[in-house]
């Protein structure tokens, strides 16, 4: 059993639906005893939150975690550049509890040529990227996940291609999460089991925007259970603890 959500939005994303009070009571209905909040990052244009209104949800937060339920601070920051650049310093992210990070086409770049090759690549629904493509991206994530104070990577492959056997290392060695997410799982099962294989812990969230899809665990569970990754999953049966 899924027992922690650490990836939902409130309406501190601006595309999120939620308040954090309505995510509290979903999860609760949904037996959950761990959560996460990560609203989309400062460069998101379409949905990101913004430096104030992340500082007022950290402290309501802090007062609202109960030994009944923890809840946890944390943000889905955004990959702006080919360089690894993301929208967090290491300060901001050191007041958080946990980092997603994920690529999103309405990030801002950090140039023009991050803007061609995240931004517009990444829109035009691209089926097969050159191989030359997919070493940029997959370099770009392992120069992010390599600061050191990322914790999960959001949807992997989403519009991007990654090499996942080099994110993968890169995973371990400084102790990463793979997510399993609740809309979409772009990795395919050879990827996903060849992560396994590799010692890569996942992590099964739900991407909620809703209050109503709170802990909807399904799609990602499904997929574990069907490859028999379960022993993997870091919040199967427990809270997740990060180092």
């Amino acid at each position: 059993m899924i027992l922690a959500d650490l990836h939902l939005h409130t309406t501190n994303s601006k595309d999120g639906k939620q308040t954090l009070d309505e995510v509290i009571l979903s999860a609760k209905n949904k037996g959950l005893v761990q959560i996460g909040i990560s609203d989309h990052g400062y460069s998101h244009l379409t949905a990101g939150t913004t430096h104030k209104k992340q500082n007022a949800l950290l402290q309501e937060i802090r007062a609202k975690s109960t030994s009944e339920l923890q809840i946890l601070a944390g943000i889905e920051a955004n990959l702006n550049s080919l360089d690894g650049t993301i929208d967090l310093t290491r300060e901001q992210a050191k007041a958080l509890d946990y980092v997603n990070l994920g690529y999103h086409k309405t990030a801002m770049p950090k140039g023009i040529g991050d803007f061609f090759a995240l931004n517009l690549l990444g829109s035009l629904g691209i089926k097969k990227f050159s191989l030359s493509m997919v070493d940029k991206y997959t370099k770009a994530f392992v120069k992010a996940l390599k600061t050191g104070y990322v914790n999960v990577l959001a949807h992997p492959c989403y519009c991007l291609p990654l090499d996942m056997t080099e994110i993968g290392k890169v995973a371990i060695d400084y102790n990463v999460l793979i997510e399993l997410n609740g809309k979409r799982i772009n990795m395919s099962d050879e990827e996903i089991v060849k992560l396994y294989q590799m010692g890569v812990k996942f992590i099964i969230n739900s991407d909620a925007h809703t209050k109503d899809r709170v802990g909807d665990f399904s799609r990602g569970l499904a997929v574990a259970q069907r490859l028999g990754i379960l022993d993997s999953v870091a919040n199967n049966g427990k809270k997740v603890e990060f180092v």
